[in-house]
């Protein structure tokens, strides 16, 4: 995944995923989910990881403000899933 300054975090914590994003020294973003809770059939996975992605690409004036702003459309190639769950989660 494409990240620039947020600092994300994922841990694991004996049946719990936690995970923290920071941004800079400020937490921005917490949320955890319960490890390998129910396992999932992994053929819909892999469908939805291999369609297309979009993000949106920032690029910086001098002055720091955005100059450019453009939606951009990415694929991930060679993908091999070993596993998916799901679980609830809690934000």
């Amino acid at each position: 995944m494409p990240r620039k300054q947020a600092r994300p975090k994922f841990s694991h914590e004996s049946k719990v995923l936690a995970g923290m994003l920071h941004f800079g020294s400020v937490p921005c973003a917490a949320g955890s989910m319960s490890y390998k809770h129910k396992e999932l059939d992994s053929g819909p996975v892999l469908r939805e990881l291999v369609c297309p992605n979009f993000l949106i690409k920032i690029v910086l004036h001098v002055n720091g403000g955005p100059r450019v702003c453009e939606l951009v459309r990415y694929r991930w190639q060679d993908v091999r899933l070993t596993g998916a769950w799901s679980g609830p989660a809690a934000p």
